[in-house]
């Protein structure tokens, strides 16, 4: 199904117009070969190993061994598991070839099975790894809760799926359910509506979560995040509404921001000590799952 379109999804996804077998080149890879040939007996005669030339992108390989389409399609899953903001404008196109359900399932394998990494990437993994371990600690000795999870708090369920992203299903009696809106603009600190502040979005690695995940049915994924110039955009879903889609909103900045949203403790607290209960259990218990603690320290704002 991808044969005839592979080389303009390796162009999309790289944002280029310019021809696409100049967008490459042909390398020998000692490394990549030797792994081959041990995972799938693949002599380093029929495979065509590639690497980009783009200049920050020249780390990226890529191997294709059925001809020239399959290296472009090979680099194009290169590219997108690479930078996932790749994935952006290929998704649309994808999604008007209705080829967009099929490209999701190749990325899951593609991702489930990418056990290949140079003896750098092994070294500064390991680095990386012990790092982590190192700074996640204390955290993980006084919370003993694994990443991503599931949690209720006054109507309010929660999931934490992919790490990070909250996926929220808020009951009409929660407490949370008249103030969602606030809670949104105070958090995100905006003045205007509170629907104004972020937009829908459609990332295929989310909706696949949702729907393999949890269950969803792709209508009921409101998946949105918010506005702003990040270059990591704060991403959530609600599966019951607006309010649901703020509240999640709400608490991916919580889960995002350096020292949560303590420091809105005050104007919460002003609605009742009920509200500023369940909101501070709900930020704090989706920091922990998210593997981000909790910090009592007021935020910078």
């Amino acid at each position: 199904v991808f044969h005839e379109y592979a080389s303009w999804m390796m162009q999309t996804a790289l944002g280029s117009r310019s021809k696409a077998d100049g967008l490459y080149e042909y390398i020998e890879d000692k490394e990549i070969a030797a792994e081959l040939w041990r995972c799938l007996r693949i002599a380093d005669q029929d495979a065509f190993c590639v690497r980009l030339i783009r200049p920050d992108l020249r780390k990226v390989r890529a191997v294709g061994a059925s001809g020239k389409r399959s290296v472009m399609l090979a680099v194009a899953i290169a590219v997108v598991l690479h930078d996932q903001s790749c994935m952006e404008a290929l998704w649309k196109e994808l999604k008007t070839m209705s080829l967009d359900n099929a490209f999701v399932d190749l990325l899951r394998q593609a991702k489930a099975c990418n056990s290949y990494a140079s003896a750098e990437d092994r070294r500064a993994s390991r680095q990386q790894s012990r790092e982590s371990r190192s700074s996640h600690k204390r955290v993980q000795e006084e919370d003993s809760i694994p990443r991503g999870g599931h949690f209720e708090v006054e109507g309010a369920e929660v999931d934490i799926i992919l790490g990070c992203i909250p996926v929220v299903c808020l009951s009409t009696a929660s407490i949370f359910h008249p103030n969602a809106s606030w809670l949104l603009q105070t958090a995100a600190d905006f003045s205007g509506k509170a629907d104004a502040c972020y937009t829908y979005d459609e990332d295929p690695y989310i909706l696949a979560a949702c729907t393999s995940q949890l269950s969803l049915d792709p209508a009921e994924v409101g998946l949105a995040k918010l506005r702003g110039d990040g270059l990591r955009p704060i991403k959530a879903v609600g599966t019951s509404g607006k309010r649901s889609i703020m509240l999640a909103l709400t608490v991916a900045a919580g889960i995002h921001a350096k020292r949560g949203l303590d420091w809105m403790r005050k104007d919460v607290l002003s609605f009742g000590s009920k509200l500023a209960t369940a909101f501070e259990t709900l930020i704090h218990t989706a920091r922990r799952l998210a593997g981000r603690g909790v910090g009592r320290q007021p935020a910078e704002r």
